[in-house]
């Protein structure tokens, strides 16, 4: 208390905040597979879907299924939404 009236310290009110965000963008977060992160980040290097499954030796159809899972949880229209959205929320 400071003349009467609560006090709070600013680093306090300042850590506060960074942890509420923090659990925010936790739960905005969707929970990704370890092969979907990696065929996101493929994505994210401009590869097509044969050429994200030669690399991580699948079919084509498994990776455009990947993709489709991956545009669903991340609530984006099409790959370069995809990829933004991703950035934004830190996967890679």
């Amino acid at each position: 208390m400071i003349d009467g009236k609560p006090y709070i310290h600013l680093g306090f009110l300042q850590s506060l905040r960074e942890n509420k965000n923090l659990s925010a963008k936790k739960e905005e977060t969707p929970e990704l597979s370890e092969r979907e992160l990696e065929v996101l980040f493929l994505m994210s290097e401009g590869l097509s879907s044969e050429k994200i499954a030669d690399r991580l030796h699948v079919s084509a159809h498994t990776v455009k299924t990947h993709r489709k899972m991956l545009l669903k949880k991340l609530d984006a229209k099409n790959s370069a939404e995809l990829i933004r959205k991703a950035e934004k929320l830190g996967l890679f």
